[in-house]
């Protein structure tokens, strides 16, 4: 089993992975607070970073700038996009009729890294889809046997049968 341990000290997030404890970015922390400022519209939400598919990795590269540091499984996660089935998303933000997918669970891969996305992304969304997406990863790490960080238990609410937001 793999572990991903979040540590929260005021408005810094850190990853501890295989030891290592890794500090996240504080241009990220800023453009959330920025997203925050703009209010919880659906624009705010596509131009936001929330996982691996708005940022092209540049999260997770300078949160585990080592790769070898990287669990083997990470590196061979199956590509997801948009067009794929939405039961492969933690996440599902639908307003006016446009659809947003989010933390994909496809795969152990997938899974993990949408877990640590989410741990510094979490704060940019609605209360509501933090506790689904919060419930729908943990769900998906018990699947593929990847301790579930406590940030995600503190996070989510009752188990849910649904992936779906409006926002």
């Amino acid at each position: 089993m793999f572990s991903l341990s979040f540590l929260n000290s005021s408005d810094n997030l850190a990853l501890r992975v295989g030891g290592v404890i890794r500090w996240g970015s504080e241009l990220l922390m800023r453009d959330i607070r920025r997203l925050r400022r703009r209010g919880e519209s659906m624009r705010a939400f596509q131009a936001g970073t929330y996982d691996i598919q708005d940022d092209g990795g540049q999260l997770l590269k300078e949160v585990v700038p080592d790769l070898d540091d990287v669990p083997d499984f990470v590196k061979t996660a199956s590509a997801v996009d948009q067009e794929s089935n939405s039961r492969l998303f933690a996440l599902v933000m639908v307003d006016d009729g446009q659809v947003m997918k989010k933390f994909a669970t496809a795969d152990p891969g997938n899974t993990w890294l949408s877990t640590l996305y989410f741990a510094f992304t979490k704060d940019n969304l609605p209360e509501e889809a933090q506790k689904i997406a919060a419930a729908n990863l943990i769900e998906a790490c018990d699947y593929f046997d990847i301790e579930a960080p406590e940030m995600l238990w503190d996070v989510a609410g009752e188990p849910t049968d649904t992936n779906i937001v409006d926002v």
